[in-house]
């Protein structure tokens, strides 16, 4: 048998474990519906989480708002009824009310998508370190 096969059938090996595990994973959880926020509930969620995040240039992030605007930057300032972004490129300042927010979300990647990219390769080096040990 060729190393190329052996690494192939270990592929479609892993491949069949992962597609057969994530439906029957999914069908033992029950669907719980949650009742939708209302404006004040999600403006005061939004302010909670810019609070939590804090002020300054590490602190980026998008606002959507109602009109279909989009506006991205840091955070320099979050008051009773709304926040203030700045553009990185223009430094320009553009104060947002949470009465004209669709969506507000942090830019940036979560730390869990670089984890699990290294998880995903060092997992690959596991089973191409086997691979070759069989074959010795």
């Amino acid at each position: 048998m060729s190393r190329t096969s052996l690494v192939g059938r270990c592929v479609l090996l892993v491949t069949l474990a992962f597609q057969t595990l994530a439906p029957s994973q999914a069908l033992g959880q029950q669907i719980k519906m949650r009742p939708v926020p209302t404006q004040q509930q999600k403006e005061e969620q939004w302010k909670h989480e810019l609070e939590q995040k804090g002020i300054g240039e590490k602190s980026k992030w998008e606002a959507r708002l109602q009109d279909g605007r989009k506006i991205k930057g840091y955070l320099s300032e979050i008051r009773e009824d709304g926040f203030t972004l700045v553009n990185t490129k223009t430094d320009e300042n553009s104060r947002v009310a949470f009465s004209e927010l669709k969506s507000l979300k942090r830019q940036g990647l979560p730390w869990q998508v670089p984890a699990g990219i290294a998880g995903a390769v060092f997992g690959g080096l596991v089973v191409a370190g086997l691979v070759a040990a069989s074959r010795e």
